[in-house]
């Protein structure tokens, strides 16, 4: 069911991504100096991961959990649309040089496990996504300077979370470069960090 949930918040939304025109929509810059993208969380299997496996290799990375009806699909899918376009236009190599992440910032519920079951067999297998304690999702927040909450049935687990819908970009020597909306096209965004960061 939760699959059905998930393709169906894809389709939904493609459309709200058709009727973006503007490319200033697509991006946006953030000052370098705020944003320190450094965490300490754990992986699919349960891992230590921390900004310090990512050294040497570009990385993308959204921000979400496996809750999300519409926002958190969409963002995966355009992780994996990125991936895809590094590969085909770029060659496999090449494509190597990137990482794209996705990081729970509902870790109440979001257990390695259940991370691993949203994301494996419909996304891009080389997507990353982490999990970790309340205190060191908070901390990775604080770091790439995001804010995000918790609305409605707290109690009873039944809430749904407020975050950030943009992509941040980290480069090779762990360093924030930009922002990129999660509606983007997959081309366009890899067009753009190309042009910001060099080939």
């Amino acid at each position: 069911m939760r699959k059905v949930v998930i393709f169906l918040s894809i389709f939904i939304g493609i459309f709200y991504f058709l009727s973006q025109t503007e490319t200033f929509k697509y991006f946006k810059e953030q000052s370098i100096d705020k944003v320190n993208p450094k965490f300490n969380l754990v992986d699919m299997d349960n891992k230590p991961f921390s900004d310090k496996d990512l050294l040497g290799k570009r990385y993308i990375v959204g921000f979400g959990y496996t809750n999300c009806i519409d926002i958190c699909p969409v963002t995966l899918a355009t992780l994996t649309g990125m991936l895809e376009v590094l590969e085909e236009k770029y060659g496999k190599d090449y494509a190597q040089n990137y990482n794209a992440v996705f990081i729970t910032i509902d870790p109440n519920r979001d257990s390695p496990e259940i991370l691993s079951d949203y994301i494996k067999g419909i996304f891009h297998d080389r997507i990353i996504a982490l999990t970790g304690s309340q205190k060191n999702i908070d901390k990775m927040g604080k770091n790439f300077k995001i804010e995000y909450s918790k609305y409605g049935d707290i109690e009873n687990n039944l809430y749904t979370m407020i975050h950030p819908i943009y992509l941040y970009v980290v480069d090779e020597k762990g360093k924030y470069k930009m922002q990129i909306a999660h509606t983007i096209k997959p081309e366009l965004a890899i067009d753009l960090i190309i042009k910001k960061l060099g080939k």
